[in-house]
């Protein structure tokens, strides 16, 4: 039951974060309609929900799709310990944690999500940092290894790199004159 429920949450997102916010997103609707809402039903819940939180577009879209499948499982019973479960089961997954220095488009995360899903397991998930120091590349950390593939990742690099734009510059100058 339980990796039925994770499958249908991850299924909507790229991220480990958006796997989190997913789960968060579900815990807060159904709260919501067990103890606040007046509304049983679930196309005016989502609604109701929806407009009361402020939800955006893609949230919305993220229950409208998610929660008629998982309504059979939550009731005001097992609504606490599903979303402890599912917590738990999103840390253990393998995270491939991606290290940029901008963030990507929903389009590329998708890409990357499926490419880490194919070449690391089904099971595996991408987590996306951003560091901005990083210049002309990315770095990675798997199984607790990180990897700097930026164009600078060698200290050693950049200096050769500066010696040898200040050097052309230089020689150039002296050219000149």
């Amino acid at each position: 039951m339980y990796e039925m429920i994770h499958t249908t949450i991850r299924q909507q997102a790229q991220t480990k974060t958006e796997i989190h916010r997913h789960i968060e997103l579900v815990r807060q609707f159904f709260e919501w309609l067990f103890f606040e809402s007046e509304t049983k039903g679930m196309p005016e819940g989502i609604v109701g929900f929806s407009q009361e939180n402020n939800l955006t577009t893609q949230e919305q879209q993220f229950l409208t799709i998610t929660l008629p499948v998982l309504v059979k499982f939550y009731t005001k019973e097992t609504l606490y310990d599903l979303t402890k479960e599912l917590e738990y089961w999103t840390e253990q997954l393998p995270t491939l944690i991606i290290y940029t220095p901008v963030s990507f488009e929903n389009d590329q995360l998708k890409t990357l999500a499926e490419w880490t899903q194919h070449e690391l397991g089904p099971e595996s998930c991408i987590e996306m940092k951003l560091k901005p120091e990083l210049i002309a590349g990315a770095a990675c950390a798997w199984n607790n290894t990180y990897q700097d593939f930026s164009l600078f990742a060698d200290k050693t690099s950049i200096r050769t790199v500066l010696y040898q734009l200040w050097k052309s510059r230089t020689q150039t100058s002296h050219a000149n004159q």
